[in-house]
């Protein structure tokens, strides 16, 4: 992705790269600066990624917090390079207890900012109850699973046995199969 703007009369070009969905990472370049400018450039940090760091040069930049914007502040000059890591540890999300009674004993998992899902293509017993087990902070141990079909699969460890959940874009139940997100607690 690029864009292309002006600070201070002068034309700025910045250039992002990197896989967020699958790395977790994303650089972002000063690719065209005629002259040393002073700006601001600020970083959304996600509420979903509890530990983002951010480093400009490789020198690491402190300050923000999940949900808000990082605000960095500096002379810019063509070639900087801010690179961002995201928290793309698994989490386990409890359905919300209380409003729908018959609705506590569901459990979804999160990669990031994605949602996974059990695919009915890739597991005939997809919405079999199971208890995926997390940490006491609901942290996931999922694992990466390579796919041909390039699709992004994780296997996730549950009490009965590992299951495989895709992220919930790469599913495609809109031609007749089915899937699960709100995974079913055993009672």
């Amino acid at each position: 992705m690029r864009v292309r703007t002006s600070v201070g009369g002068r034309e700025v070009v910045l250039r992002m790269d990197g896989d967020v969905w699958d790395e977790g990472k994303a650089v972002l370049k000063v690719s065209d600066l005629t002259q040393p400018t002073h700006f601001t450039l600020r970083l959304r940090l996600p509420a979903w990624s509890a530990k983002t760091a951010v480093a400009v040069n490789g020198e690491p930049v402190s300050g923000g917090r999940p949900g808000t914007y990082l605000a960095v502040e500096r002379d810019w000059r063509k070639g900087d390079v801010v690179s961002v890591s995201f928290d793309m540890r698994a989490h386990l999300v409890p359905a919300p207890r209380g409003s729908d009674r018959a609705g506590d004993a569901f459990a979804a998992v999160t990669r990031g900012p994605l949602v996974l899902a059990r695919d009915e293509r890739e597991d005939v017993r997809f919405a079999e109850p199971v208890r995926v087990l997390a940490d006491g902070e609901g942290v996931v141990a999922a694992t990466r699973v390579p796919r041909p079909d390039g699709r992004l699969a994780f296997r996730v460890p549950t009490e009965q046995g590992e299951i495989t959940l895709f992220d919930y874009a790469s599913v495609d139940c809109w031609h007749g199969t089915r899937i699960c997100t709100w995974l079913p607690q055993p009672k």
